[in-house]
């Protein structure tokens, strides 16, 4: 998408001040404001409403009116497959969908299969001048949703606001989805509250980034991506002339900041967009449950340090725990779980992320708590949750997944099968292919598993437990 076609809006244009983020507030005092969308009672104080569009300004609209009736607004994405939506749509308890017209045949079968009577809405739009799901309950995996008040909202765009210095000059490339914390709150409601100027694509797209950012109008100031994005835009330069790689410098040079998030950045990932670029990233972290925490300072390039996450953001707190229980904050390097709190969380939310602090009090993960998650491309899958998807394939007896490195993704999803038997047999091969076939049927695509392998039985411990350590062992050659 070019930028004569990108959405274009000011948040002055759709929200004066912070009074519709508050307007939950209002209407729960005015009765006659809740049927804004609806009058049938679906719509209204105490309901979920799902959003299920394409990539658009009209987005914002939509979440306007969905908060403005004193409903609560259901990201889904146009990314998953029918058992997914089904299963989001039914545990989110939504009363109604927000969608168009190229979605309702599917809808009207998850709604019958899954006996739910959710009213499904058609506003008058079409799939290309609109955009994706707004939020407040995000799921990633197939968890428990995560409910964000308009409190948590307010106060995470304002910590934004104010370490990133975003102000109503500044103007982004946005190319993140908007079933993500990162699409939805870090980048496009901290330039809408800030009233700053969102260029949004359809998605991301290597060519269409770089088309915009060296060949069209010299006026951006912020991008934000995950690590995956920013090393397919170098990946993209290898086989770049001279002139080339000086067209690539100077257009990415009249961006005030580039950030990452979402999965730790690779050091030599840091290094080589600074080369590239001349702008030195800033990375920072933050999850769905708590909104954003820890970031690189967003004023002096000086304190922004390869494979770190930087210190708190205003207003929130951060503290370490090891094992024992003992806050471990002020003991320089010293490793334990980072705990946060702040009004972007409603209470000190554990992490299960590790991370140590220096003594100038910047932070650095080491890693998560946990075997079971795997971060990948800025998604954070449930290797539990992929496990029991894909045991739903009659063909598969056992199954592990891990974590197998990939130098764009960072991690994928690897996994050891122990097939049934069939008769007559079949090559392992052949079962592969199969499974891999229906896994892109059923799964959505960054969930599918890279590689497979099919193994006799899977390697566990004493307990019997799997012992994914040895799965890992398993992808080597794939790595």
């Amino acid at each position: 998408m070019d930028a004569g076609n990108n959405h274009r809006f000011k948040m002055l244009e759709a929200i004066r001040s912070r009074a519709a983020l508050e307007a939950k507030n209002d209407v729960h005092q005015n009765s006659t404001n809740t049927a804004i969308i609806d009058n049938s009672g679906q719509v209204g104080p105490g309901t979920n409403v799902g959003i299920l569009v394409p990539n658009g300004y009209l987005y914002v609209v939509y979440t306007i009116a969905i908060w403005l009736s004193g409903s609560a607004v259901v990201p889904l994405s146009l990314m998953h497959v029918k058992s997914e939506l089904g299963y989001f749509i039914t545990n989110s308890n939504c009363s109604a969908v927000l969608t168009f017209s190229e979605q309702t045949e599917l809808l009207s079968s998850i709604s019958q299969e899954h006996n739910s009577d959710f009213k499904i809405f058609l506003p008058d739009l079409t799939a290309s001048d609109s955009d994706l799901p707004p939020f407040v309950d995000h799921y990633s995996g197939k968890p428990k949703g995560v409910v964000s008040s308009h409190k948590n909202i307010v106060s995470q765009v304002e910590s934004l606001k104010e370490a990133w210095g975003i102000t109503q000059n500044d103007r982004l490339l946005h190319v993140m989805p908007l079933h993500h914390t990162h699409g939805i709150v870090v980048a496009l409601y901290s330039m809408l509250y800030s009233a700053g100027t969102t260029e949004l694509m359809p998605k991301f797209s290597v060519t269409g980034v770089i088309n915009r950012v060296v060949n069209g109008e010299r006026n951006l100031t912020l991008f934000m991506g995950v690590p995956t994005m920013y090393a397919l835009l170098l990946k993209k330069t290898e086989g770049y002339s001279e002139s080339e790689m000086e067209a690539f410098k100077y257009g990415f040079s009249q961006f005030r900041l580039t950030i990452s998030g979402s999965s730790p950045l690779q050091i030599s990932l840091f290094n080589g967009w600074e080369k590239a670029t001349s702008q030195v990233m800033v990375e920072r972290y933050g999850m769905s449950e708590i909104g954003m925490a820890l970031s690189n300072s967003g004023s002096d390039p000086t304190q922004r340090f390869p494979g770190c996450v930087g210190k708190p953001l205003p207003n929130v707190s951060v503290r370490l725990v090891d094992e024992a229980g003992v806050d471990v904050t002020n003991d320089p390097n010293t490793s334990g779980e980072v705990q946060i709190k702040g009004d972007t969380v409603f209470k000190r939310f554990k992490t299960g992320d590790i991370g140590t602090r220096s003594s100038d009090g910047i932070y650095r993960l080491l890693g998560r708590n946990s075997t079971d998650i795997i971060k990948s491309g800025g998604y954070k899958l449930s290797s539990i949750e992929l496990e029991q998807h894909v045991l739903e394939n009659p063909s598969v007896n056992q199954i592990s997944i891990v974590a197998v490195p990939d130098p764009v993704l960072q991690f994928v999803p690897g996994a050891a099968v122990v097939f049934n038997s069939t008769n007559p047999p079949r090559s392992s091969q052949s079962l592969i292919d199969d499974l891999k076939a229906w896994c892109t049927k059923e799964m959505s695509a960054y969930k599918v598993p890279k590689y497979f392998v099919a193994v006799e039985e899977l390697p566990v411990n004493l307990m019997r437990k799997v012992d994914k350590k040895r799965v890992l062992l398993m992808f080597n050659d794939s790595a």
